[in-house]
């Protein structure tokens, strides 16, 4: 159980993520208040076609706004941590979902937490044929709200102070709607760059970031990610919801005016290296040129070939690296592997196939041992891993659980030492991935890891 909030420091941040369908729509006002119960919008930004979308919220309740994006984040983050099926739940503390929003840790948070559920829950979102499955181009219409239920489960136990105010120990669990889960479960989610997000302090400037970040990738069905785009302004700040709050007169002042402090803040980030209007009236475009490089969205299709090789997490990652055909080639060649003499040298199945994806000239034989790769070919590695390894190393693993233990209070990781050092003596799990995934995680959320873990050997 947590009861204090973790720092947000960059190297301690989690993997936040977006699930693509909401992101791209944008159903959330970047603005940071409202009294909006209902707005819609029909246009058109990218290539993958028209967004018709309509948005209503049931009476006591204004709109989705401005922090409530952040919390969506954090709830998409926590389904991807924890795995969760359609129709399941996420179960977290405030504390958690807090730190998975990226939001910072105080009792005036919490308050609005329990606000943002209401709004998620009581407003329905009617999509019109813009709602796409594993990145497929035919889109379909779906009528959703992102969270279905919510509840307190703790709200008995007589050891939380104050229990009708929720506080970091509230224990939450959140059902969101079964399309939206089904479309994280396939894969079609996209990492965020969390040093870019930590930078940025306003919800506003981050609704900006999160929309301007998936508009870049989706500008084009091909080819690269351009470094510089031109939108047409009105249409920009009608997806961004600002429009809805601006009378007519002086209209492209005041969506520039209200533009001007996540722009600011976008280039102090270091994402935006400028910013420029041009033309005039209704015609009027803002050009932005892009000064860092953009987090590549997540081959649907690639991570479903690789979750039941390599579990959920790296296979999501790998999924913003590699190609269809790549993974489809070297998963042949590694069930071709498996049936060689070879087999019986694998101490980790996962570690090999992990190996050979990142570095298929090593494996160019699959009847003998992995052939060097030369002395001027360097090996490409998207991260640090030592899956296949001479021995378990009792040491590595003392110390690496030391470490963890620094973060998380001695009675919380305990318990689960037996069974990281069962993983890891067995050759399922590196150091590394203990170093780095369990790292991340809060202590509560650490169980449902392991056991995605066990269930994959």
């Amino acid at each position: 159980m947590v009861s204090k909030g973790l720092p947000m420091k960059p190297s301690r941040q989690a993997q936040y993520h977006d699930e693509l369908n909401l992101a791209r729509l944008n159903v959330i006002l970047a603005t940071n208040r409202t009294k909006l119960q209902h707005w819609q919008k029909k246009l058109q930004l990218d290539a993958f076609g028209e967004i018709a979308i309509e948005c209503t919220a049931a009476n006591g309740h204004v709109v989705p706004h401005g922090l409530d994006n952040d919390v969506l984040m954090g709830l998409i983050t926590g389904a991807v941590l924890q795995n969760v099926e359609p129709g399941g739940e996420i179960r977290l503390t405030a504390s958690e979902l807090v730190r998975l929003s990226g939001l910072p840790y105080c009792e005036r948070v919490f308050h609005r937490l329990e606000d943002s559920l209401e709004r998620l829950q009581w407003t329905a979102l009617k999509i019109s044929e813009a709602w796409l499955d594993e990145g497929k181009q035919h889109a379909r219409s779906v009528k959703l709200s992102i969270v279905s239920k919510h509840w307190v489960e703790n709200v008995e136990d007589a050891a939380v102070k104050n229990p009708g105010q929720w506080q970091g120990v509230t224990k939450l669990v959140i059902r969101l709607d079964p399309e939206l889960t089904r479309s994280i479960r396939i894969g079609y989610i996209r990492p965020l760059n969390s040093a870019i997000l930590g930078q940025i302090k306003q919800p506003m400037g981050r609704s900006v970031y999160r929309a301007l970040s998936l508009l870049r990738t989706t500008s084009t069905a091909n080819g690269p990610i351009p470094l510089r785009m031109e939108l047409p302004l009105v249409a920009w700040a009608d997806h961004l919801g600002l429009t809805h709050h601006l009378p007519a007169l002086n209209r492209m002042q005041k969506i520039q005016r209200a533009l001007e402090p996540a722009h600011t803040a976008l280039q102090s980030a270091g994402y935006l290296k400028d910013i420029e209007y041009s033309g005039r009236g209704d015609d009027k475009t803002v050009s932005y040129t892009f000064a860092a490089a953009e987090m590549q969205p997540v081959n649907p299709e690639v991570a479903q070939l690789l979750k039941p090789h390599l579990g959920e997490q790296r296979a999501i990652q790998l999924a913003t690296e590699l190609t269809s055909d790549h993974v489809r080639k070297v998963l042949a060649q590694f069930e071709r592997l498996l049936q060689t003499d070879y087999s019986r040298k694998v101490r980790s199945r996962p570690g090999l196939l992990h190996d050979m994806l990142i570095s298929p000239e090593k494996y160019n034989s699959v009847t003998g041992l992995p052939e060097k790769p030369s002395a001027r070919q360097p090996v490409r590695e998207l991260m640090p891993i030592n899956d296949v390894m001479p021995t378990p190393n009792e040491a590595a693993f003392e110390m690496t659980f030391k470490v963890l233990s620094k973060d998380w209070k001695e009675a919380n990781i305990r318990q689960f030492k037996p069974r990281m050092w069962e993983l890891y003596k067995g050759g399922h799990i590196t150091i590394s991935a203990l170093s780095r995934q369990l790292a991340d995680l809060e202590p509560s959320m650490v169980a449902a890891q392991l056991d995605r873990w066990e269930e994959a050997i």
